[in-house]
Formats: structure tokens, sequence, C-alpha cells
């Protein structure tokens, strides 16, 4: 009976320490979505300020015939988190798992799984583990050289912009020796770093990115995520709850 005691007591503190752990985090991202939520409201208010304002201007010196892009196309756009404004991350860097439809992407960051696929493909089994993390390393180092700029200026559409340079030296080297996954892996983090204004000092920048459709995250999107989140937990403690209680 005493043994027996003992081991109600034991689980019943193991179930009381799990249900407190889990109140934490359901509190914890409650308060991500109550943050997110904030800055959204202050986002669309501030968007919808300056869309008034440009129409303004815009009525004033648009030449007539020459329309401007779709009110649904704007909307999207404004909608989009800035990579660099860390006020819109700020929440969900402690939150994301990896593995999540949305989640945090690093821009700008090499894709270490195209070299070790690219090695695969080269050199014995027993070998790719070192052979990928060189290589790997070696590009790394590589992209971060301030020295390297293989970009050049096209024309399209009767307007002037900078692309990667595919037919580098360096970059169509990379692809003889090891293939092309890891060339475009190499051209895919140059694109990024370009976009998000890091080419300066070759740093990161993280986004908010919807993993499911290969995308910037949508503000709304992430809200709408940390509150499943937040149910799911919510729905977890009460499974939980009246597993101990059964015990007990």
């Amino acid at each position: 009976m005493k043994e027996d005691l003992l081991l109600s007591k034991d689980t019943l503190v193991e179930a009381r320490d799990k249900l407190v752990a889990l109140t934490d985090e359901i509190a914890r991202k409650n308060c991500y979505v109550e943050f997110l939520t904030k800055k959204l409201q202050e986002s669309e208010a501030k968007n919808n300020e300056t869309a008034q304002q440009c129409g303004s201007v815009m009525g004033l010196i648009q030449p007539r015939g020459v329309q401007t892009g779709s009110v649904e196309k704007q909307k999207r756009l404004s909608e989009r988190p800035h990579g660099n404004d860390a006020v819109n991350l700020e929440g969900f860097l402690e939150i994301d798992f990896g593995g999540r439809k949305i989640g945090i992407k690093e821009m700008g960051q090499l894709n270490e799984k195209a070299f070790k696929a690219a090695c695969l493909a080269k050199v014995p089994p027993e070998e790719v583990g070192a052979a990928s993390y060189e290589l790997y390393t070696s590009w790394q180092q590589q992209i971060g050289d301030l020295s390297w700029y293989p970009f050049k200026t096209v024309t399209v559409d009767g307007n002037n912009q900078e692309i990667v340079n595919v037919d580098d030296d360096k970059l169509q080297e990379l692809k003889r020796a090891w293939g092309s996954g890891a060339h475009n892996a190499v051209v895919n983090a140059l694109a990024e770093m370009k976009e998000y204004g890091c080419l300066s000092d070759r740093s990161i920048a993280n986004e908010l990115w919807n993993y499911k459709e290969g995308r910037r995250a949508t503000t709304r999107e992430c809200i709408n995520y940390m509150s499943n989140q937040v149910k799911l937990l919510s729905a977890t403690k009460r499974r939980k709850m009246r597993r101990s209680s059964g015990k007990a």
C-alpha cells in the first residue's frame, strides 16, 4: 500500500510539472499573439495612411493613361513583414523550432543540404561528412568575401537592374566540379543578400517565411499560426488534466 501511494504521488507530481510547463508555454504564446496583433494593427494603420498620402500625390503627378497596380496587389505588398525589421520578428524568433509551415528563414544563408547532396554524388559515403563540411565552409567564406562581386547589370523592360552573374568564373568552376545543386545554392544566397541589402557586409537577414508555399509570410498568417498553436497546447493541457484525474 505504501509503495502504491508513493507511486501515485510521483505520478501526480510529474503530471503537475507537465501542466505547469504547458501553462507557461500557453501564456508565452498568448503574449506573442497579442504582440503580433498589436504590430499588425499598427502596420495596417500606417499603411492606410501612407496609401492615402501616396494616392493624393499620384493624382497630381501621374500622367494620363498610366495606371497604378491593382489594389489587391498593393495590399499583398503592404502585408509583407520586412526581413530587417526586428520589431516584426521579435516575438517569432523564439518559437520557430523548424519543420513548421510558418517560421524564420535566414536570407543569404547557404543551403547546407545542397552541398551534402553534391558530395554524395562525387565522393565515397564514408567521406561525405568531411567533404561536404569542407566544401560548405569554403563557400560560406567565399560569399563573405567583400572583394568578390559576381553581379552584372541587365536591361529589363528598359530598366537597368543588377543580377547575379551565373557565368562568373568561380561559380562556373563550382558547377563543373560539384554540379548545379551547389551552384544554385550559392546563386540563391547571393540573390537574397542583394534583395535584402546585405551585400555591403554580406550579413544574414531573418524573414518570416511560409515554408509550405515557398514565400514570405504575412504578419496575419503568423498570427493565425500562433493562435492555432495556442489552441493545440490548450487541448493538450485538457487531455493531460483528464488523464491525471483518472489516475488519481
